[in-house]
């Protein structure tokens, strides 16, 4: 049986062997997916970075953690990607994202994907986005 057919769970009625093993169901995912995840902080910091993420822009995950995304989009993204971070944290609504990363070798990488925000207290703690490459979109 395939993870898809699984009823959704309540988080109360779960055992903590069926939590523990979601969570490294989704610590499997993020560690072995082939598209970029994110976490950024309402700073712009970066707060976490998966696998692909590091692979495919050059850094470590020790270096992303020290860095601020916007100084990573290429300059003619920038200020749109500002813009539209502004939006979620006002709004807290999803959005799609198309912009381009400069890898640390300096290569403009075009990037897709879903920018959201976590809220803490009514208020957003994080946001977080999923990023692919164009090319591995599937039709």
């Amino acid at each position: 049986m395939g993870l898809a057919s699984h009823p959704p769970r309540s988080v109360e009625t779960d055992s903590g062997a069926a939590a523990a093993q979601r969570a490294d169901l989704l610590v499997d995912l993020f560690d072995h997916t082939s598209d970029l995840i994110q976490l950024i902080g309402i700073d712009g910091r970066i707060e976490l970075v998966n696998p692909a993420w590091c692979q495919t822009l050059g850094y470590s995950e020790a270096e992303a953690i020290r860095l601020n995304v916007f100084n990573l989009i290429a300059p003619d993204c920038r200020e749109h990607c500002q813009h539209l971070f502004a939006e979620l944290l006002s709004q807290a609504s999803r959005r799609r994202i198309e912009c381009a990363f400069l890898a640390r070798s300096g290569q403009r990488i075009e990037l897709e994907g879903q920018l959201d925000v976590a809220l803490e207290g009514g208020t957003p703690a994080v946001s977080y986005t999923h990023l692919t490459l164009p090319t591995k979109r599937i039709v």
